[in-house]
């Protein structure tokens, strides 16, 4: 019975987006603080589960990029591009976009956009 919950969880509780631009998150200019970040346009159902929990940290998987970030699951957190980087309301409705922090070190930019899997 538990393996089925399990794997229900894993099967049916996560989510893959199609990842819109890679870029550099810092909150000072320390290169020792780069995290990467991609922008995803996400779904109502993510955005309600953000929503509930504002601070949660999750679980991610990258694919499709072919470098260092393909199939490693790291922890993540979510930030809204209305406030991120910079106040920026135009850029927020004309796109929508979700910033999707990454606890990774910054290892460069990626020649393919990839997908992101979330498992919230």
């Amino acid at each position: 019975m538990i393996i089925r919950i399990i794997f229900y969880y894993i099967l049916y509780n996560k989510m893959i987006f199609d990842i819109k631009q890679w870029n550099v998150f810092s909150l000072d200019n320390n290169s020792n603080n780069r995290k990467p970040s991609v922008y995803i346009t996400p779904t109502a159902e993510l955005l309600t589960k953000l929503k509930a929990n504002p601070d949660q940290l999750f679980n991610v998987r990258i694919t499709g990029t072919d470098t260092m970030y393909d199939d490693t699951i790291m922890t993540a957190g979510a930030l809204s591009s209305v406030n991120t980087p910079s106040y920026r309301p135009v850029f927020y409705m004309k796109n929508g976009y979700l910033i999707i922090v990454l606890g990774s070190l910054w290892l460069g930019y990626t020649c393919k956009m990839g997908q992101i899997e979330i498992m919230i």
